[in-house]
C-alpha cells in the first residue's frame, strides 16, 4: 500500500494538563506517515507521528505563546499518540520558534488534518525570478545564482528543491492573476507560500510596514484564487536566511531555513544538510523570519 512520509514542527504540550504560563516550548521535529496516501491525518487510517500510532486528533485548536514579549496566538492541531504524548503542530502557516507557554484550547471534534495543512511554501516552474542582473524561471536557475532579495541585495542560492505534485484540493495551487499583488504576470505559488503585503493594511492593522500572508489566507481577495490541475512541479530556494525575493514583480518568500515544514522529510533534510552543512548551527538570528508572519486568524482581517 502507499504511504506518504514527511516530517513537521511540533511543541509538546497537552490540553488535558497544561504546563504552567511561562513554561519554555522548545520545537520538536518529527516524521508524519500518512499510511493509506489519502491526503490527511487521522486517527481512522493508522496514520503515524514519531513512529507511533495517532490516537486522536483535533484541528481547530489553538495555542497562545508569548515570543520575546508578544503575544501570538496559533491555530493548528492537537495530535494524541498511542504512546501518550500530547503534540499541537501548526496549521496556519506559523513557523515554530522558542516561545513559552501562554494558553491552549483543544478543538471541539476530532477530524482529519489535511497534509496540504502542513505544506511547504514553493514557487511554480515557469516563475519569474529576479537575479542581479535578469529575470529568469525559477527551473533554469542554478545554485550560486545572485538572486536580488528586498533586504540584503543580490545574494547567492544556496540549494534548489524540486518536486512533481498533485495539485487538486486542498493541494491546488494559488493564482494570482496578473495585478493582483503587484505581479506583473500571472503567478502560481502553493497554498502556504507567504506573499509580502505593505502599505496601510499593515500598519493599520498589525502596527508593522509589511507582513507575510500564506497564499491561502488571500484567496477570494481580487484576482487571487485557487487553481487545481492534475499536478505540478513545485520549486523553492535556500539562501543564508529567510529573505524576499522577487517572482513576477511581486515580493514573497524564499525558503524558510528555520521552518521546514511538509516536504521535508528525511532525504530532502539529509540533501540540504549535505549541501548547506552549516544549516545546523547556524545562529538563531539568521533563522528568523524576514517579516512578521500572519496567522490565519490574523489574516482574516484583510478581507473585505
Amino acid at each position: 500500500m502507499a504511504t506518504i512520509t514527511f516530517e513537521d514542527q511540533f511543541y509538546l504540550v497537552n490540553p488535558s494538563a497544561p504546563p504552567p504560563t511561562g513554561t519554555a516550548l522548545s520545537v520538536r521535529r518529527f516524521t508524519i506517515v500518512d499510511k493509506t496516501a489519502d491526503g490527511a491525518i487521522v486517527k481512522q487510517s493508522g496514520d503515524t507521528i514519531d513512529g507511533q500510532r495517532v490516537f486522536s486528533a483535533y484541528p481547530n485548536s489553538t495555542l497562545v505563546v508569548s515570543v520575546n514579549g508578544a503575544t501570538t496566538t496559533i491555530k493548528g492541531t492537537v495530535f494524541h499518540l498511542a504512546d501518550g504524548r500530547t503534540l499541537f503542530s501548526p496549521t496556519d502557516g506559523t513557523v515554530l520558534q522558542g516561545a513559552t507557554f501562554v494558553s491552549i484550547k483543544q478543538g471541539p471534534a476530532q477530524g482529519p488534518t489535511p497534509n496540504a495543512a502542513f505544506g511547504p511554501p514553493c514557487f511554480a516552474a515557469g516563475t519569474l525570478i529576479t537575479l542581479a542582473d535578469r529575470e529568469a524561471a525559477i527551473e533554469t536557475l542554478q545554485i550560486g545564482d545572485m538572486v536580488q532579495t528586498l533586504d540584503h541585495g543580490a545574494r547567492p542560492i544556496r540549494w534548489i528543491g524540486r518536486r512533481t505534485v498533485a495539485a487538486l484540493g486542498e493541494f491546488a495551487p494559488v493564482a494570482f492573476e496578473s495585478g493582483a499583488l503587484g505581479n506583473r504576470r500571472r503567478l502560481l505559488v502553493s497554498p502556504e507560500h507567504r506573499m509580502l503585503v505593505t502599505g496601510w493594511q499593515a500598519e493599520l492593522h498589525f502596527g508593522e510596514p509589511r507582513v507575510l500572508v500564506a497564499a491561502r489566507h488571500l484567496t477570494g481577495l481580487p484576482g487571487i484564487r485557487r487553481a487545481p490541475q492534475a499536478q505540478i512541479e513545485y520549486l523553492h530556494l535556500l539562501f543564508d536566511r529567510h529573505e524576499i525575493v522577487l517572482a513576477e514583480g511581486a515580493a514573497s518568500e524564499s525558503f524558510h531555513p528555520g521552518g521546514i515544514q511538509a516536504e521535508t522529510d528525511a532525504a530532502l533534510r539529509a540533501e540540504i544538510m549535505a549541501i548547506f552543512p552549516e544549516f545546523a548551527t547556524l545562529a538563531a538570528a539568521s533563522l528568523g523570519a524576514a517579516a512578521r508572519i500572519l496567522t490565519g486568524r490574523e489574516a482574516g482581517i484583510l478581507h473585505p
